[in-house]
């Protein structure tokens, strides 16, 4: 829809510059100056039209953009945890897409995973929009009182327990009418987040390693004393270690994904994006037509062929046609030549 609504303004505005185009012959005697001003005026609608149609797709991409295929993750992994009692966590993952077309259904999950034998309640988690955004759980509770309600702004959607009794997540199917951003909320149960804070609990010293896109964990370079690296300092004894979070900094922002293990809470963003509507191989066929097509109105070719048409209706006696924009010029001066008055 979007790229037919985007070759229609480019196709009028290309006829508006055709009527001034073939206004503007009235000042050329000659048809080879009027035949001049019509192609330079159209090669330069040749030009804008191509443009126009070209750049449209830096904001609005089409419907088999790359950025749709891609997807995004994030890991958490713990290490001394282990003696956290009942509440260790292990590793926490999230995985959402990078773009969502609207109107579409997209996949987003996470998982929790715990130490063997810890137990803690399922994860929480809530969808923040400001469109028509929903969410829905991809698989049902154990119980039909557990199982989740599909969520819109704000509302909470608990998430359903694993086979596996060491792991909880989600897995929901989103989707939006609009585009815009909605963000999604994970809320760790409140055991973990109890004993992640506990300072003199059995596991205070432990810390957790950041992966994103399944790579390695994130690096910093910093001095040979633990020591942050700052701009223009000596880098001599710069070596890199990989971003822990601790006790002592349990929050962390990386890809627009906000890590507060203090609160007990990941935020992430949901992007859905509206298209052109067509593929890039059709778009590229729709910005060829649109441009020649604005270059033959752009030149007043258009508004030549209806005035030679409007001429030659009203040539009763079959002579010579005349020709439209010399007949223009003509009616034009006799208007402008005073009358005589007569006596």
């Amino acid at each position: 829809m979007n790229a037919i609504i985007t070759l229609g303004v480019v196709m009028i505005c290309a006829a508006g510059a055709g009527w001034l185009a073939y206004r503007g012959m009235s000042g050329f005697s000659s048809r080879l100056g009027r035949a001049i001003w019509s192609a330079v005026v159209a090669f330069f609608v040749l030009g804008a039209a191509w443009m126009a149609l070209s750049l449209r797709t830096l904001w609005i991409p089409t419907s088999d953009n790359a950025m749709f295929s891609g997807r995004s993750t994030l890991e958490l992994a713990f290490t001394g945890t282990s003696g956290a009692g009942i509440a260790a966590p292990k590793t926490i993952a999230i995985g959402y897409p990078d773009a969502i077309r609207i109107d579409e259904d997209a996949f987003t999950n996470a998982a929790l995973t715990l130490d063997r034998g810890a137990v803690a309640p399922p994860l929480q988690a809530s969808l923040i929009s400001g469109g028509d955004v929903s969410a829905r759980s991809l698989h049902a509770c154990d119980t039909p009182a557990a199982t989740p309600a599909s969520g819109a702004n704000g509302a909470p959607v608990k998430a359903c327990e694993r086979k596996a009794h060491d792991e909880r997540g989600f897995q929901w199917i989103v989707r939006s009418a609009k585009p815009g951003v909605s963000m999604v909320t994970i809320n760790l149960p409140a055991p973990i987040v109890a004993a992640l804070g506990d300072k003199n609990g059995p596991g205070s010293a432990w810390s957790a390693t950041v992966a994103v896109n399944g790579g390695s964990p994130l690096t910093k370079y910093v001095h040979s004393d633990g020591t942050p690296l700052k701009a223009n300092e000596n880098r001599v004894d710069m070596h890199e270690m990989p971003i822990t979070l601790t006790q002592g900094d349990q929050t962390f922002h990386v890809n627009d994904v906000d890590i507060d293990l203090g609160s007990g809470q990941i935020t992430f963003p949901l992007r859905f994006e509206t298209t052109m509507g067509v593929s890039a191989g059709v778009y590229d066929l729709i910005t060829q037509f649109g441009a020649l097509a604005s270059a033959v109105l752009g030149g007043g070719w258009l508004w030549q062929f209806l005035a030679w048409r409007k001429a030659r209706a009203k040539s009763s006696d079959g002579g010579t046609e005349p020709d439209a924009p010399a007949a223009q010029q003509k009616a034009q001066k006799s208007k402008a030549q005073p009358r005589r008055p007569t006596k």
